[in-house]
């Protein structure tokens, strides 16, 4: 009876993905947060648990080398890092889970802000030293209250409008009226302008957002000179393609006295500490709150492909609150496209020496790692990239919410040449997650993108709330010809509610599933796409320069009304674009532009007054996350599971 009570649970556990059932015992580590319950300390104890990741990486490590694989258990809780946890060949063959499925686990690179405060001049507002936080950051960027990022104060309309069409600009500098308001910025203190971020949304080129920070401000003769980072200024006036601009669509981060309800400000003047103002709220009191600043700009991480991670697995776990600097800094935040940005001027579409944001989580050269039924959210960058020669990754029924930049990142853009199979992003898997509300504060991004790759699935998702693109695959437009890019597989993904027009950022070009040069052996088929925000120079299926060598078959387009304009559902916009057959696709709308080589469009429905054929109803059912499969208690068990 027993024997087959553990069949039972091991069935259960082979359908539903579970990692427990072996041929043989993993030796366990068990690791309590330090600010867990009573209850939880005492069941840990009896365990022999350890305090934090770094013991158990250290006994995982040691348990390796006896018995060839090991398993952490984390305790439910918050698991706060000091220092982000790196992986190497040494941390193999280990897998990383939360012990208790039904109760959050998280690993968090945060601190809470605690002693709040009524502002003495301002009491409206709350305030709180942060002295200890502060001093671990070059700029805090986040703040999080009660898991809602708290946005940072904005100038008005009419300071942005004086820097939109100033009396003068060059590459270090605007030069503004004395009274634009300006003046007042971080009440004078350097370390406050060092702050003010300036933020070019769909400038010089409609589908990107750049952002660069002020240096200083000076007067002169009446007039203000505001002195902006380098290269970051010179690089979006002479940007590549192009691209240039020097008109912001908002200013961030500028003076107490623009603070809205809901918004927060950082005061670093010289000679007192440094204090967050907070403005609460309906009904919100801080020291009932969780408020958390993102301290860490990486969780985990694998940097060194040399010794590459292989068979290193986390299920069940919830990775939040990290942050990325280096937006505040002298290079910026200078997006070409996607979130690839560039790190110094001229004017050379070089697209090869652009470089993805980074994750927050991140895999180089890895073998097999795999994530599955774990939460990405409140993160700074990227969620989860993996590059460097990365193969047999697999993401699986995650969900990534309130993530800075894409949901994940795979693959670079400068490895066109690239002729080692070792070294290019092979045979990995994106399917079954929801990636919806990311690219919220760099909205050029896409919800996955992805750069050089082969034998990419991309697979049953559910990708939405986005600004721009839902997926992004491929690199090098019409310029990189002979890469090893090919036999990607786009399917059965649901997207819906892309390229929306927010007051916040409306962004052209794009589309719902996105692709670049040629890519030999590709297919996009059975996804369905619908409430697309704009076509604005894209469309919902977009094949863009360059693109070869794909099949577009049997995909749903729909709710063509709800875009703010005539929305193609296919978009071949150029001759460089060839070879790409599309068929046996149902829209409804007729709006499309196909003006590639070789790119016959056949067999497309167009579907009036919402009637929908049979096909395209199981099209739409079948798109997005699928559930787990029912487990039929009467089949027999699977030959190749063996039990202890």
């Amino acid at each position: 009876m027993a024997l087959a009570k553990r069949n039972f649970v091991c069935l259960l556990a082979i359908v539903l993905n579970f990692g427990f059932c072996r041929t043989h015992a993993v030796p366990e580590i068990f690791v309590v947060p330090r600010r867990a319950s009573k209850g939880i300390q005492h069941l840990g104890d009896r365990l022999g648990a350890v305090s934090s990741l770094e013991e158990a990486q250290a006994a995982a490590r040691r348990l390796v080398l006896q018995s060839g694989s090991a398993r952490v258990n984390l305790f439910p809780g918050v698991h706060e890092l000091q220092a982000p946890v790196h992986f190497s060949a040494a941390d193999s063959n280990v897998e990383w889970r939360a012990h208790m499925q039904d109760t959050p686990t998280v690993i968090s690179g945060g601190q809470r802000v605690a002693g709040w405060k009524r502002c003495t001049k301002h009491p409206h507002l709350q305030c709180a030293d942060v002295s200890s936080i502060a001093a671990q950051l070059l700029q805090p960027r986040h703040l999080y209250v009660n898991g809602r990022r708290a946005t940072r104060c904005r100038a008005s309309a009419t300071v942005v409008g004086a820097f939109a069409k100033p009396i003068s600009v060059d590459t270090h500098k605007y030069v503004v009226s004395g009274t634009s308001g300006a003046s007042e910025w971080g009440g004078g203190s350097v370390a406050n302008i060092a702050a003010v971020e300036f933020v070019y949304t769909a400038q010089g080129s409609p589908w990107t957002e750049s952002r660069c920070t002020a240096e200083n401000i000076s007067a002169v003769d009446g007039l203000l000179h505001v002195y902006m980072k380098q290269p970051c200024f010179a690089i979006v006036q002479q940007k590549a393609c192009g691209q240039s601009t020097h008109v912001p669509a908002h200013i961030e981060s500028t003076e107490l006295s623009d603070l809205q309800p809901g918004q927060w400000y950082l005061d670093r003047s010289a000679g007192t500490s440094p204090i967050v103002f907070y403005w609460p709220l309906p009904g919100e009191d801080l020291n009932q709150s969780d408020v958390v600043m993102p301290v860490l700009e990486q969780l985990l991480a694998a940097p060194n492909a040399s010794s590459a991670v292989r068979q290193l697995s986390f299920h069940g776990i919830t990775f939040e609150h990290a942050t990325w600097s280096r937006p505040s800094t002298g290079l910026g935040y200078v997006e070409q496209q996607s979130g690839a940005l560039v790190s110094h001027p001229g004017t050379e579409c070089n697209d090869y020496e652009w470089k993805p944001t980074p994750g927050n989580l991140a895999f180089n050269g890895s073998r097999g790692v795999s994530f599955t039924n774990c939460t990405f959210q409140r993160l700074g960058a990227v969620a989860l990239q993996f590059s460097g020669g990365a193969h047999d990754s697999l993401v699986s029924r995650c969900s990534f919410r309130d993530i800075s930049g894409a949901a994940l990142q795979l693959g670079s853009y400068d490895t066109y040449k690239e002729k080692d199979p070792e070294r290019q992003e092979r045979n990995n898997t994106i399917v079954n997650n929801e990636v919806a509300f990311v690219a919220v504060e760099f909205h050029g991004n896409a919800g996955i993108s992805v750069g050089y790759s082969y034998g990419t699935i991309i697979a049953n998702n559910d990708v939405g709330n986005l600004t721009y693109s839902g997926i992004s695959i491929g690199w090098g437009w019409a310029r990189e010809l002979d890469t090893y890019a090919g036999n990607n597989v786009i399917r059965q993904n649901y997207i819906h509610d892309f390229k929306l027009q927010l007051s916040e950022a409306a962004l052209g070009d794009g589309g719902g599933i996105y692709a670049l040069g040629p890519q030999p052996g590709s297919v996009m088929e059975g996804n369905w796409l619908t409430r697309m925000g704009s076509g604005r120079g894209g469309g919902a299926f977009y094949p863009d320069e360059g693109s070869a060598y794909w099949v577009i078959r049997n995909n749903v387009f729909s709710e063509a009304s709800f875009c703010a304009d005539d929305c193609q559902w296919l978009h071949v916009l150029t001759q460089s674009i060839h070879d790409i057959q599309t068929h046996d696709c149902f829209t409804d709308t007729a709006t499309q532009d196909v003006h590639g080589t070789n790119t016959p469009v056949v067999n497309i429905t167009v579907v009036k007054d919402g009637k929908w054929p049979e096909k395209a109803l199981q099209i739409m059912g079948e798109a997005g996350v699928q559930p787990v499969p029912e487990v039929d208690l009467h089949a027999p068990l699977p030959s190749f599971a063996t039990f202890v």
